[in-house]
């Protein structure tokens, strides 16, 4: 608190004395480069003009190693030209006067007696275009990996009181290779994918490189989903382990795939590695005693595909490096086949249970946030799209609300053609994309309400039927389920034709959406 008395005159000696001593602090204070902002501890008046940092959100440099260009925090905060250009809003930040965020100042931390507190850096996520906070956003230097509270404020706790960190959100842009400082804001761009499939056999296909290019350039994607790790067990270079090189497992795409990716990355194009996991000869080949097993003894193995036992340790730390080193390429790793066969008259020779299944893709789940959300990458797995509304594992492991802690996006296969007769009520599913989409997606919306870290975001079909009726599907049927999915809640989309004869030309036009028996 602040005291005031009026003193005698014998007392105007002292006075001037400490004047002088303080006279010689405030050199001394000047020269050092020090801003400090004092705030009194009588309540705020809203109309203080108070001294703040020309730069509060450093400018966010992505690259490809998952670094960034540096970015000093300010020396010396500058105050503003007039009183009116800065003051202090109720939740403690500094605001210009157009109301933009110009630096937060975090709540004190409390008391911790005569120890002194630990060196840390406390600072907070919020979103661009609104200034709210994020909360449950993950927060990695790297080494400490911490999600941000219900205000979107975290404490990193190391020896310095500057330092770099990446952010993971579901719903906005990474960010990596990020400067904070105590009381710094990271703000982060809202993101929905709308992407498209580039797969392992197209990688050498110049003439599609140049086609999605294209797309990436008139802004019709923002996104691309691309193979790193094939069905068979190929990998790509740029992701290739010691492991992956000793069992032969990599493949030459037959491009510079690196300067693709680059070229993505200068174009703002988020980019998502596709990880087959557990489908994997190569691996199955080499070390037998960690595949599935058929009662005859043999591996599951049909000449062209085997399977890997998820509750093998060695097969899951294959994988988990594999996606590592893809999240220095890519913002976002995907895991697919991320599951046990799902044929239950397969003879397996060990017997398991649902919970038993559930949980281990679910610990994979956990390894893999772990590792990537270090590295400054976003996690998702994709899954059958049946798993929106089957609560039991259906023999294959995946459960939604045992993933859903762990996982960044939920990606459910919805493609109208691989439903069962009947589902929904619906004869042949196929001929009915809104209702599938919208059903389903709305399904799993409602039971991931409980884990707000985690969004829907589906794979759509852009191929055609394959089913008995062999139905095309166009730009009405694309349309229609993109509609639905939005419209039941998950946030963007990834669509799925390997031959990349992509129905873009309507994506948006939602009065070309064509189902026998829905119309939004």
């Amino acid at each position: 608190m602040r005291r005031s008395y009026k003193p005698s005159r014998s007392a105007i000696s002292i006075g001037l004395t400490f004047f002088l001593v303080a006279m010689m602090i405030a050199a001394v204070a000047d020269r050092s480069a020090e801003t400090r902002i004092a705030i009194d501890e009588s309540p705020l008046d809203q109309s203080l003009a108070l001294e703040a940092p020309d730069l509060v959100f450093p400018p966010i440099a992505r690259s490809l190693d998952g670094s960034a260009d540096p970015v000093d925090p300010p020396e010396a905060p500058q105050p503003p030209p007039s009183s009116d250009r800065a003051m202090l809003d109720s939740d403690g930040a500094i605001l210009a006067s157009d109301g933009a965020i110009l630096a937060p100042i975090p709540p004190a931390s409390p008391a911790t007696g005569d120890a002194a507190a630990p060196p840390n850096i406390r600072a907070r996520v919020i979103a661009r275009d609104s200034a709210t906070p994020i909360s449950g956003a993950v927060v990695s230097d790297g080494k400490e990996t911490v999600q941000t509270d219900v205000d979107g404020w975290f404490t990193l706790f190391g020896p310095e009181r500057v330092g770099r960190v990446s952010v993971v959100a579901a719903g906005y842009d990474v960010v990596r290779g990020q400067t904070i400082w105590e009381g710094a804001a990271i703000a982060l761009e809202a993101f929905e994918a709308r992407a498209i499939y580039l797969p392992f056999g197209q990688l050498g296909n110049t003439a599609s490189l140049a086609k999605l290019l294209d797309l990436a350039r008139d802004g019709t994607i923002n996104a691309v989903v691309i193979d790193v790790k094939e069905e068979g067990g190929g990998v790509l270079p740029l992701v290739a382990t010691d492991a992956a090189r000793a069992l032969g497992a990599v493949l030459e795409p037959g491009s510079d795939i690196e300067a693709f990716l680059r070229e993505l990355d200068r174009l703002g194009i988020y980019r998502i590695a596709r990880v087959v996991t557990f489908l994997d000869r190569r691996f199955v080949l080499a070390y037998p005693d960690d595949a599935i097993r058929t009662t005859a003894g043999g591996v599951l193995d049909d000449g062209v595909f085997a399977w890997t036992d998820p509750f093998s340790a060695r097969a899951r730390a294959y994988n988990l490096a594999i996606g590592e080193q893809a999240a220095t390429w890519f913002d976002e790793v995907q895991f697919d086949y991320i599951r046990f066969p799902g044929n239950p008259t397969l003879p397996f020779a060990t017997q398991t249970s649902s919970a038993d299944r559930s949980a281990a893709i679910a610990r994979f789940a956990e390894e893999a946030a772990t590792a990537l959300h270090r590295r400054g990458a976003a996690l998702s797995f994709a899954t059958f799209g049946i798993t929106t509304i089957d609560r039991d594992d259906g023999g294959i492991g995946q459960l939604l609300e045992d993933l859903a802690p762990h996982l960044d996006y939920y990606a459910p296969m919805l493609y109208p053609s691989t439903w069962p007769f009947g589902s929904f009520g619906l004869s042949y599913p196929a001929a009915h994309p809104v209702s599938i989409v919208l059903r389903a997606t709305l399904a799993a919306t409602q039971r991931a309400a409980g884990w707000p870290t985690m969004q829907i975001r589906p794979w759509l079909q852009d191929f055609a039927d394959y089913g008995p009726l062999e139905l095309p599907y166009g730009a009405g049927e694309v349309s229609g389920q993109i509609w639905a999915a939005g419209a039941a809640g998950a946030k963007g989309f990834m669509l799925w034709d390997p031959s990349l004869n992509y129905s873009v030309n309507a994506w948006d036009q939602a009065d070309t959406i064509r189902d026998s028996s829905f119309a939004p």
